[in-house]
């Protein structure tokens, strides 16, 4: 999850539409981020050029389909079956991707990959880097082994990659990285084995059929695109094999597909072609009320992990509009506990509830998709992610409604000095430090070692203190890129850190 400028109401629509096609990420006519390689393969030289696609094996005990067979557009039914289109008018679905059009004071994570399954991509973005920096991009597996790659950003100061393990990949969670040369950024997404049937595009024009029902029967629909509108083309049969698995040659250049079950479930193609995402987006609207139910209910059973054990009851309203934190809290990218901490909360904060989304359980925790707004000297940054509503503990930490007082206390001032405005878990920056680089020390105290120094303007958190040492409050600090030490929160009758929501 994650920071972005606030978006018009037609991009909301489209993620929830590209949701319900279990395809994550918007579609755009900005460039596609490197595709970074599954283990084994060899990363391309960096020049910016996009590394090579994963490729999947299937030779392994758990992965080893039927085939290869062929589809061949000689062999094409050219009769649509009943609700089946011959034509979807294509509305485009493109424009320039928003999340770096905010004007970011520095280079910062805006959006986190999400927790998806196997083969699916899941992308971390940062923004606010310059034009012409070299970034080095690394996805760490849950056994250890590594992936990467690097890429010069270009003058959108938008540094991304988007990464799909192979199926026979280890299930778990995989650290994604993202390093300039002085910052560091560091995510994670966990990759669960998918339970539901999927159909992948692999490379060289060869589809993955996966987890369907032993010997059972699909159809493969073709359509091509001619000026804006995808035209029906015909459809073949094939039978998956004992273990529910095919491997299929597809080499139909430029073609898009979608598949049919005998119960009339109709699949999207996961792929990371973004043409072939936008044609599962245009065939998404077009579904019947019937198809859109079948397709909905694979989707909640492919999310079944995340239901909610009994006591886990929440006392929020879906349609309540507005909940607040009860005590200091956290949201989070993902709904589990080791995902990244995106932002800290203070009690009584206002947070509006994404009202598609349920309560979810994971970690022994039950958690809330919320957004958050903060207002800053650029604009609005709306942020999106998971709060705890239900402690493993089964205690409720979010109320509904806004708190009649949703200011935090501050901490006692030192005797005769500034009154402190900083808080634990709060988030600042430094404020004024004369032309000079300000401090980190190694304890409270003006005597005390520097550690480093760190210009004007160097965001940061707070993670300890506050400590009254020289007739000055001290606040034990990290900054952005993982260094920990104490700085004074003013001298004299100047602030030198002040709170700043990043």
């Amino acid at each position: 999850m994650n920071a972005k400028k606030i978006l018009p109401v037609s991009f909301i629509i489209f993620g929830l539409l590209l949701a319900a096609c279990s395809m994550p990420g918007p579609a755009t006519e900005a460039p596609l981020a490197p595709t970074l390689p599954v283990e084994g393969d060899t990363p391309q030289p960096a020049t910016g050029v996009p590394l090579r696609p994963p490729k999947v094996a299937t030779s392994t005990a758990t992965l080893a389909p039927s085939g290869p067979e062929d589809f061949s557009t000689e062999n094409l039914n050219d009769v649509p079956p009943d609700g089946i289109l011959e034509e979807i008018v294509s509305l485009g679905f493109g424009g320039v991707d928003p999340l770096c059009l905010f004007p970011y004071a520095e280079p910062t994570i805006a959006s986190d990959p999400e927790d998806t399954e196997l083969m699916m991509e899941a992308e971390m973005v940062t923004c606010g880097w310059a034009d012409g920096d070299e970034l080095t991009f690394t996805v760490t597996y849950p056994n250890g082994r590594q992936a990467g790659g690097k890429k010069v950003v270009d003058e959108s100061g938008r540094g991304s990659f988007s990464y799909r393990p192979a199926l026979d990949a280890p299930e778990g969670l995989y650290r994604f990285e993202i390093t300039g040369r002085r910052l560091k950024f560091e995510s994670n997404v966990y990759f669960r084995a998918p339970v539901v049937p999927r159909f992948y595009a692999l490379n060289e024009g060869q589809l993955l059929f996966n987890n369907f029902q032993p010997n059972e029967k699909i159809r493969l629909f073709l359509y091509f695109d001619s000026l804006g509108v995808y035209v029906f083309q015909g459809w073949q049969e094939f039978e998956m094999d004992a273990n529910g698995q095919l491997l299929l040659n597809a080499p139909a250049a430029e073609g898009y597909f979608f598949a049919q079950t005998e119960s009339g479930l109709e699949l999207p193609l996961t792929s990371s072609d973004l043409e072939q995402k936008s044609f599962q987006m245009n065939r998404a609207i077009s579904l019947s009320a019937d198809s859109r139910a079948k397709l909905q209910a694979l989707e909640a059973s492919s999310r079944a992990h995340l239901a909610c054990p009994a006591g886990f009851v929440s006392r929020i309203d879906p349609n309540a509009g507005q909940v607040h934190p009860i005590g200091r809290a956290w949201l989070y990218a993902n709904p589990r506990a080791t995902a990244r901490q995106v932002l800290s909360l203070d009690p009584g904060q206002a947070l509006e509830i994404a009202s598609v989304s349920p309560m979810v359980c994971a970690d022994g925790r039950g958690w809330r998709m919320v957004y958050v707004y903060v207002e800053t000297p650029s604009g609005t940054l709306a942020y999106s992610g998971y709060v705890i509503e239900i402690d493993e503990n089964q205690t409720h930490q979010i109320e509904p409604g806004i708190a009649l007082d949703p200011t935090p206390t501050p901490p006692p001032s030192c005797p005769g000095s500034l009154t402190s405005r900083l808080a634990v878990d709060a988030r600042a920056r430094v404020a004024f430090t004369d032309g000079s680089n300000m401090r980190i020390r190694a304890k409270p105290g003006f005597t005390q070692d520097t550690l480093r120094t760190v210009p004007e303007g160097t965001l940061l958190a707070i993670t300890g203190g506050p400590m009254c040492v020289d007739n000055t409050t001290w606040w034990r600090i990290r900054t952005r890129d993982g260094f920990d030490g104490w700085m004074a929160e003013y001298k004299g009758d100047v602030y030198l850190v002040e709170p700043f929501q990043w």
